[in-house]
């Protein structure tokens, strides 16, 4: 299919394909939101040709697919990735799954200095994998003088993420910490491609060191398993 997807900055939330011949697919004027657009906006490809985008507003951080063929996939014009626990949110970054879905990442700083950083990961179809409530990443302490989410926000090729921000203490320069999360909603938690109840090659029973290495009389050593 080739070409890009932009988001426009101008004031407005608008999306728009540059095919490879460098003609707008969506139309001269993309795809208008109606949203007016302030701060950071995230955005993640939905790994079909289209994209997700986020962004800040009144009563939560919206999310947004829009398929290839310029087609907006959520309710217009976009559905809450935040909860309505959670009514407010800025700076909001995304990162894909791998499964088609995507992670919204948001930050809460209502509570000035204090702020706190959630996540939510959505599925291809705009449901919510953890319904219930969002992800706590990170809450600063009282007298933090800043914190604030790094780009780019790095996926584990295991559906979950490594989250990176700098922060700021009293007596501290900037420091820069990360933290991993599982497809599953995990911090810490290392998702290997191997299923509870999988089974690759048997495993040795036993390893015995057949010759020594090294030594002027034998320069390779074999090791069997049996």
């Amino acid at each position: 299919m080739g070409g890009v997807i932009g988001v426009g900055l101008g004031g407005k939330l608008i999306i728009n394909r540059v095919d490879s011949a460098g003609q707008y697919a969506f139309g001269p004027n993309g795809i208008d939101l109606g949203q007016g657009q302030q701060g950071v906006i995230g955005y993640a490809p939905d790994g079909g040709g289209g994209i997700y985008v986020s962004w800040a507003a009144v009563g939560g951080t919206k999310i947004q697919r829009i398929n290839s063929n310029g087609d907006t996939v959520f309710s217009f014009p976009g559905i809450n990735i935040s909860p309505d626990s959670l009514p407010y949110g800025s700076e909001p970054y995304l990162i894909q799954d791998n499964e088609h879905g995507v992670w919204g990442i948001w930050a809460d700083s209502r509570h000035n200095p204090e702020k706190a950083f959630y996540t939510q990961r959505m599925d291809s179809s705009g449901n919510k994998i953890f319904p219930d409530s969002a992800l706590a990443l990170h809450v600063t302490v009282g007298n933090t003088l800043f914190a604030r989410p790094a780009r780019p926000i790095i996926s584990d090729l295991r559906g979950g993420f490594i989250f990176t921000w700098n922060e700021q203490q009293p007596g501290f320069g900037v420091r820069v910490f990360l933290k991993q999360i599982s497809r599953d909603g995990n911090l810490g938690e290392i998702v290997t491609g191997i299923e509870p109840g999988q089974r690759g090659l048997p495993s040795p029973q036993k390893i015995e060191l057949k010759s020594i290495y090294p030594n002027p009389f034998n320069n390779t050593t074999t090791i069997e398993f049996t």
